[in-house]
């Protein structure tokens, strides 16, 4: 468990740091760029995610897996990722020209043969970094994503001084792969293979492509209202609801996208060795939910405060949006690690299937309500997740044998936890409003929510509740 923890606060730094890093660059380039400059990086920004799942294929899951780590499984991975990322470079610049002319913006052509070049980088640090999470040496995968975080960040806020426009993001993109290979190659692990076999490669690719169409699902579930809004409303609605689901996001941002590395290489580790994966599930679900649930009940509160804090009042209308989707967000906190548990135990057919359904009905939920206005909008994005939430919970029964029972007394104490902090914020809430100033009013709800959190860790005694103190004792902060 030690390991664990140890890996844990690694993979939170770099991606705190990431992140913050990743803000402070937006916030400069933002400023210097002209909204039809930024407006031509974002689309391409669209080609390029959707391209970041197929250059990879799911290989890194399928190494993090592996029953058994061998020199011929490697090298074949290596092998799988080699097809895809090069064959992927190919296509985005043979594709280049066409999608530069469809959106009449010869510029696109550009930005797509900088990041195709980037993507030959892809092999010779996808597969290191994978190995290096299968070991849970998440402080040498810090080093690697916290170096090319610093450098993509610095050649593009360079780029833009020296007046290259939207090319800026893509020349840090590709120098930030550039430094992400020379750290990987640093600290690598010596039997990481720099040479691909081909032999017995189809099983890579049989679950590479499952894995990789389960997390491109994943991703696009979540853009699904945008997608649905801007085709039967108008892109005013898309901003929105866009800006209210973003606030939602943001505990996703700060925990979920932090814990996630991590959980996976935890609980193949531990299905290799023999270990019951429910126990290993719930423990996660459990703590995960005592953040969460929370948090989206001290959000809801504060849901004024916040987006105009965050965005102006000009976003108003999206605060009953956003408060509806807390209740997503809540609900989500239960299973956002549920295709980790189905890729640790080598059930992707299973994961790529749940998420075919579950986005299948969130599409059909949202076109079917889309006219109806926002609010409702996100009332069935709510209803979508509690379906979510069943289904999930039937496919782990059926995985795992993790009964439903058991995930509702792993939630039980969060729950208590999330029901203190959400009466004692909203009975707050005529109080705190009557403060003249946003920010004031949002450090109440915040102390206000801490204090209600804390207050329930200690009378439920939340396993939440010794896992800070152990942190604070290991800083030194309190006496052992």
């Amino acid at each position: 468990m030690t390991s664990v923890r140890r890996a844990l606060s690694f993979a939170v730094a770099s991606q705190y740091y990431t992140q913050a890093v990743q803000l402070a660059s937006v916030m400069v380039v933002w400023r210097l760029l002209t909204p039809a400059e930024i407006g031509v990086y974002s689309v391409a920004s669209v080609v390029l995610m959707a391209m970041t799942y197929v250059r990879t294929f799911g290989v890194a899951q399928y190494i993090i897996q592996a029953p058994e780590l061998t020199p011929d499984t490697l090298k074949t991975g290596l092998a799988a990722v080699i097809i895809m990322s090069w064959g992927s470079a190919g296509l985005l610049a043979l594709a280049a020209p066409w999608l530069a002319q469809y959106y009449g913006e010869p510029g696109l052509a550009n930005i797509f043969y900088v990041v195709a070049a980037s993507f030959l980088l892809t092999p010779y640090i996808s597969v290191p970094y994978s190995c290096l999470s299968r070991e849970l040496a998440f402080d040498k995968t810090m080093w690697v994503r916290c170096v090319s975080a610093t450098t993509q960040a610095a050649v593009t806020i360079t780029c833009v001084f020296l007046g290259m426009s939207y090319m800026s993001m893509a020349l840090g993109l590709a120098v930030g792969a550039i430094s992400e290979l020379i750290v990987a190659t640093i600290v690598r692990p010596d039997y990481c293979p720099y040479i691909p076999r081909f032999k017995g490669i189809s099983r890579v690719f049989r679950f590479g492509s499952m894995a990789a169409f389960a997390s491109l699902l994943q991703r696009f579930g979540e853009g699904v209202p945008d997608l649905v809004l801007g085709r039967v409303a108008t892109m005013t609605d898309v901003g929105y609801y866009s800006r209210g689901a973003g606030v939602v996001l943001i505990f996703n941002q700060a925990v979920t996208l932090a814990v996630r590395p991590v959980v996976l290489p935890h609980l193949s580790k531990g299905f290799r060795e023999g270990e019951p994966v429910p126990p290993m599930y719930l423990r996660a679900v459990e703590l995960q939910t005592g953040l969460a649930w929370p948090f989206y009940a001290g959000l809801s509160a504060a849901m004024l405060p916040t987006v105009r804090l965050l965005y102006g009042d000009q976003w108003d209308i999206a605060v009953p949006i956003a408060e509806i989707l807390c209740i997503w967000g809540a609900l989500m906190s239960v299973y956002c690690y549920y295709g980790d548990v189905l890729v640790a135990v080598g059930r992707v057919r299973a994961h790529l299937l749940t998420e075919l359904l579950m986005v299948t009905i969130r599409v059909g939920a949202v076109i079917y309500v889309a006219t109806e206005g926002l609010e409702t909008v996100a009332s069935a994005v709510v209803g979508v997740a509690a379906t979510e939430l069943i289904v999930t919970t039937l496919m782990l029964r059926r995985a795992v044998d993790l009964r439903p029972l058991q995930l509702v007394r792993a939630c039980w104490k969060s729950a208590a936890v999330g029901g203190v902090v959400l009466v004692v914020t909203h009975a707050m809430a005529p109080a705190i409003a009557t403060f003249d100033f946003m920010f004031l009013q949002f450090v109440a709800f915040a102390g206000t929510a801490m204090l209600g959190w804390a207050g329930a860790l200690i009378l439920t005694r939340h396993p939440l509740l010794a896992e800070a103190l152990r942190l604070l004792r290991s800083k030194g902060l309190i006496a052992s």
